[in-house]
């Protein structure tokens, strides 16, 4: 009788664990995805800052060139100021 009940038990935990690594299998599979979302994510994030980091280099250069000052002071002259 207690062999029975013996195997019955270790069939039970059997099909546990048969389902646990199942259950991980899925797991790592949705974190492969998650991972991969995230990098993409991070990557377009990269790219927005490097695209702004270009614009305000771009302003710097216009800016320190003096073609925005000489524009001003056209403006301003033509006003009469």
């Amino acid at each position: 009788m207690s062999d029975i009940i013996t195997a019955e038990r270790v069939a039970v935990l059997e099909s546990q664990v048969e389902h646990l690594n199942a259950q991980m299998v899925l797991d790592r599979a949705e974190r492969r995805e998650e991972i991969g979302e995230l990098s993409s994510k991070i990557d377009e994030l990269l790219s927005l800052k490097h695209k702004g980091a270009g614009a305000f280099w771009l302003f710097g250069i216009i800016f320190g060139s003096g073609i925005i000052a000489a524009a001003t002071a056209i403006v301003s002259w033509f006003k009469g100021g």
